[in-house]
C-alpha cells in the first residue's frame, strides 16, 4: 500500500480528509491527481503506514504549490536528523517514538505519569516533559495493518 485517503482521526487534524503518502517512490503526478478527483482532500500525509520515508522533492513541491492544503509528515526519531530543518519548519511534523512497553501506560494512571525526551550530548542538550493526560490516545481497534477500517487505497 502506497497511496491510500481517509478521515484522519490521529491529532490536531482528526476528521480531516487526507490523502496518507506511504512510499518515497510516489511521483507528484500520481499524488496530483488524486488532489484533482477529490477536492475535498485537506491534508497530505507523508511517510504514512509506519513513517516511511519521505521524498524531499515532493515535499518541498506540495509546500510551494498547494498553500491551501495542510501538510504534514510522520518521522521517526531516529530519522528525524535526515531532513532539512528549514523543510520540516513549514510543515506538521509527527514525531514518532515506537517502543514495546509503551502499552504498559495504560494501565498508569496517567495524572501521576509523565513522558520525558533528552538529548544529552553536550552541544546539542534538550530536554522537555510532559504529562500523559495532555496525550490524545486513538481507538485501534480498527486498525489493520497501516490503515484503519473505511481508507480507501488507491494505489
Amino acid at each position: 500500500m502506497k497511496l491510500w485517503k481517509g478521515i484522519e482521526i490521529e491529532g490536531k487534524y482528526k476528521g480531516f480528509k487526507t490523502l496518507f503518502i506511504g512510499d518515497y517512490y510516489l511521483s507528484i503526478d500520481e499524488i496530483e491527481r488524486v488532489l484533482h478527483k477529490d477536492t475535498k482532500i485537506k491534508q497530505l500525509y507523508f511517510g504514512a503506514g509506519i513513517c516511511t520515508k519521505i521524498n524531499t522533492d515532493s515535499l518541498r513541491y506540495f509546500i510551494e504549490n498547494y498553500k491551501h492544503k495542510i501538510i504534514s509528515a510522520e518521522i521517526s526519531l531516529e530519522d528525524l536528523h535526515k531532513y532539512p530543518i528549514e523543510l520540516l519548519r513549514l510543515i506538521n511534523v509527527i514525531i514518532v517514538i515506537t517502543h514495546k512497553n509503551f502499552y504498559i501506560n495504560t494501565k498508569l494512571n496517567k495524572y501521576n505519569t509523565f513522558i520525558k525526551i533528552q538529548s544529552l550530548e553536550e552541544k546539542q542538550k534538550y530536554l522537555s516533559i510532559g504529562n500523559c493526560i495532555d496525550f490524545e490516545e486513538t481507538n485501534m481497534d480498527t486498525h489493520k495493518g497501516k490503515i484503519y477500517q473505511g481508507d480507501e487505497v488507491i494505489k
